[in-house]
C-alpha cells in the first residue's frame, strides 16, 4: 500500500465524524436567555490540507465549527459566505466549540453562553476571537494561541504532527534509513521524530508554565483554569497512546510520568459534553483498548479489520471505564458493526448495546443512517447501467429481473488489480453454485467503458449465473455513498427477499461465503 493511500485511510478513520455523543446529564435548563452568536469575518475555505510532498488530507464534511447541543448530539455548523453570522442556542452556562483549523487541527475554544463572539481568521486560517461581554474572556479565548512555540511544521503543533500525521512522519523518517528511493519523492515531508518530541516536550512545558501564572496572578478564572488543565491532561495522554500505538512502547497499564494517575482516572462522564472528550474516546479505543487487549483483526474486502464484535464484549466488561463513556465507546463500536458485519452480527449486538445502554434513540440513529434494507427508489437505488449489449438499465431492473433469488454482488473495476486476481477463486465460485438459486452481479465501479468491455470479455464472460454491468454514475450515486462502496474490490449479499445481510461479505476464495450461500439459499 502506497504512503498516500495509508495517509487517507489513517485520516478516514481518526476523522470518523461523532454525530452523536452519548447522552450527558443537563445543567441550568432554566437559563432563558440563552445563545451564543458568532461573527465570523474573512472565513477559511479548507477543503483539503496538503503537506509540502503533496499528500492530501480530504475534509469529510466543509463544516467551519461543530459542538455537541443539549441533548449530546454533534451540530454542524457551515458559514454561507466570506462574512456570516451564525447563532447556537444553549442552555449550558459555557459551551466547548471545535474548529478544524487548516481542516486537519483540532483545536477548542470554551464559549460563555449570552456572548457574541467575533472571528477574524488570519493568512493562515487561524481564528483570533473577540468577547462582547469583557477583555477578560476575550483573553481566555485567545489563551490556546498564546502559548510559545505552539506552531511548528506547516503552522501545525507538534502533538498533531506525532498523533494526527503520526504514520507518516514515522514511515518517511524510516524511508530514509531503509529506501532512499522512496525517501527522495517524500523528503519534502521528513522531519525527525525526536525534533518532533522535543519540541512537543517545550510546548507542554510552555502550556503549564502560561496556564499557571496566569491563575497565580489572578488573571485566568477558576472554571478556565480547570478547563486547560483538562485539556493540558487531554493532550499529554494523546500523546502517551500514540507512543504506545506508533513506536511499540511497552506500556501495560499507561500512567502520565511522575504521577499515579492512569488513563481511567482522567475519563470522566462530566466531561462528555465536550466534544474533545468524544473525539478523544473514539481515538483512544483503538490503540489502547484494542491493542492493549489484543483484539483480533478480521480480513475483510481487500483490507484487514479490528474484530469490531470482539472489542464492543470487551467494553462492555471493563468497569474501570465510568458508565456514560463505557456507553459511548459501545456506540461507537456498533457504527463499526452495522458497517462491516453481517446483518446477524448488527441485530446480535444491536440487542446487547440496548440492554446495556437503553439507548434507544442511539440505536434509532445507526440503523437509520446505516439503512439495511436495499429501498428500490429512484432517491436510493440510483445506480445507472449498462450492460454488454450497450442497453441502459437500473439496479432496481436488475433485483426486480432476479426476485426471489440469492444475489452476490461483486464491485470491481478492470484497473483494480487485487480485484482482477480475485476472478478464478470467483469463477470457480460460480462452477460450484451452477444451477442453483443464486445470481453473481458484477457492477464495474469508476472504470472505463471501452477498457472494461475487453477485461469483462476476457474475465467474466457469458456464464449463465453471473451477469456483468457497467456503472455511469459511480461518482453521483446516493446508493453508492449510503453503502459507502470506496475501495475495491467490495462484496454485498442479498437473501432471497432483497435483504442485504452483508455488507461486506466474504471473498469468493472463501470458506464463510459458501457458508453464507447454504444458510440463505435454505431460508
Amino acid at each position: 500500500m502506497t504512503l498516500k493511500n495509508t495517509f487517507l485511510i489513517f485520516t478516514i478513520w481518526l476523522l470518523f465524524p461523532q454525530y452523536y455523543c452519548w447522552g450527558f446529564e443537563k445543567e441550568n435548563e432554566n437559563n432563558s436567555n440563552k445563545g451564543i452568536v458568532l461573527i465570523i469575518k474573512n472565513a477559511p475555505i479548507q477543503k483539503s490540507f496538503q503537506t509540502p510532498g503533496g499528500l492530501t488530507r480530504l475534509r469529510s464534511n466543509l463544516a467551519l465549527f461543530s459542538y455537541i447541543d443539549d441533548s449530546g448530539n454533534s451540530v454542524l455548523l457551515y458559514t454561507q459566505k466570506e462574512q456570516d453570522t451564525l447563532r447556537i442556542d444553549i442552555k449550558l452556562d459555557f459551551l466547548e466549540l471545535k474548529f478544524l483549523y487548516q481542516g486537519c487541527e483540532s483545536t477548542y475554544f470554551l464559549l460563555k453562553n449570552k456572548d457574541t463572539v467575533s472571528f477574524d481568521f488570519d493568512s493562515t486560517g487561524y481564528p483570533s476571537l473577540k468577547s462582547s461581554l469583557s477583555p477578560e474572556l476575550t483573553s481566555m479565548y485567545n489563551f490556546p494561541s498564546s502559548i510559545k512555540s505552539r506552531k511548528l511544521l506547516w503552522d501545525l503543533e507538534p502533538l498533531t504532527l506525532l498523533f494526527d500525521f503520526g504514520h507518516n512522519v514515522r514511515t518517511v523518517a524510516a524511508a530514509k534509513q531503509r529506501a532512499p528511493e522512496l525517501f527522495e519523492k517524500w523528503k519534502a515531508d521528513y522531519v525527525c521524530i525526536d525534533i518532533l518530541k522535543d519540541a512537543y516536550y517545550d510546548y507542554i512545558k510552555n502550556y503549564k508554565s502560561t496556564l499557571d501564572s496566569l491563575y497565580s496572578l489572578g488573571e485566568m478564572p477558576v472554571n478556565y483554569k480547570e478547563y486547560y488543565d483538562y485539556q493540558l491532561y487531554r493532550k499529554q495522554w494523546t500523546f502517551y497512546i500514540s507512543e504506545f500505538y506508533y513506536d511499540r512502547k511497552k506500556i501495560s497499564e499507561l500512567s502520565l510520568p511522575r504521577t499515579n494517575s492512569t488513563i481511567y482516572d482522567f475519563l470522566n462522564d462530566k466531561l462528555l459534553y465536550y466534544s474533545s472528550y468524544c473525539s478523544f474516546l473514539s481515538c483512544f479505543s483503538y490503540p489502547y483498548l484494542h491493542k492493549a487487549n489484543k483484539i483480533p483483526s478480521v480480513k475483510l474486502d481487500n483490507k484487514s479489520y479490528i474484530d469490531y464484535r470482539t472489542a464492543f464484549d470487551s467494553i462492555s466488561v471493563n468497569k474501570k471505564i465510568p458508565p456514560k463513556s463505557r456507553n459511548l465507546l459501545l456506540y461507537y463500536k456498533l457504527v463499526d458493526i452495522n458497517q462491516y458485519f453481517a446483518q446477524s452480527d448488527i441485530i446480535k449486538y444491536s440487542k446487547k448495546y440496548l440492554d446495556i445502554s437503553g439507548d434507544s434513540i442511539g440505536l434509532k440513529k445507526i440503523l437509520s443512517t446505516n439503512e439495511t434494507k436495499l429501498t428500490i427508489n429512484p432517491t436510493v437505488a440510483d445506480l445507472q447501467l449498462i450492460d454488454n449489449n450497450g442497453k441502459t438499465l437500473t439496479i432496481k431492473d436488475v433485483f426486480d429481473k432476479h426476485k426471489g433469488k440469492v444475489i452476490y454482488i461483486d464491485f470491481w473495476a478492470s484497473w483494480c488489480t487485487p480485484c482482477i486476481q480475485g476472478m478464478p477463486d470467483s469463477k470457480k465460485l460460480r462452477q460450484e453454485y451452477s444451477g442453483k438459486n443464486i445470481v453473481f452481479i458484477f457492477l464495474a465501479k469508476s472504470d472505463k467503458l471501452d477498457i472494461w468491455k475487453t477485461k469483462n470479455k476476457e474475465l467474466i464472460g457469458n456464464d449463465l449465473n453471473s451477469e456483468s454491468y457497467f456503472i455511469t454514475n459511480s461518482k453521483t450515486s446516493k446508493m453508492l455513498k449510503m453503502l459507502t462502496i470506496e475501495a475495491i474490490p467490495r462484496f454485498l449479499l442479498y437473501d432471497r427477499n432483497g435483504v442485504i445481510v452483508h455488507k461486506n461479505a466474504p471473498r469468493p476464495h472463501s470458506k464463510e461465503i459458501r457458508e453464507l450461500f447454504e444458510k440463505y439459499l435454505n431460508k
